[in-house]
């Protein structure tokens, strides 16, 4: 009996063990993912200087924002997968890119409102 035909003769119990696996190990996969998020958006927030671009501001109410606008569009192409997103964000600030800045919440509110920023 080859690989494929014992995984056909015992389906229901490899799918059994893998919903249980799951159940056992969720928080442990949802602790190591917010791990690697909360580190790649350390990386970009030193990398941007910790500080707010516009004000000064440095504390927990950063926000990384696009220079020239179009976050959102940007953002979809992620499907929501936040690490992905701030990896890609990373990887195009170490080729160079200028196009991403720390801004404090209220500095990019304002930013937002005053150039109609997803409108």
């Amino acid at each position: 009996m080859n690989q494929h035909e014992w995984y056909l003769a015992n389906r229901s119990k490899v799918l059994e063990h893998n919903r249980e696996y799951n159940i056992q190990h969720r928080e442990q996969r949802r602790i190591y993912s917010k791990r690697s998020k909360d580190k790649i958006k350390e990386q970009v927030h030193q990398f941007l200087g910790n500080k707010c671009s516009k004000c000064g501001y440095f504390g927990l109410a950063l926000q990384i924002d696009h220079v020239n606008g179009g976050g959102k569009r940007e953002w979809l192409r992620f499907k929501g997968s936040r690490y992905s997103y701030l990896k890609f964000i990373f990887q195009k600030l170490q080729s160079g890119s200028r196009d991403y800045q720390l801004l404090c919440a209220n500095c990019n509110w304002e930013k937002r409102f005053k150039k109609k920023e997803d409108h």
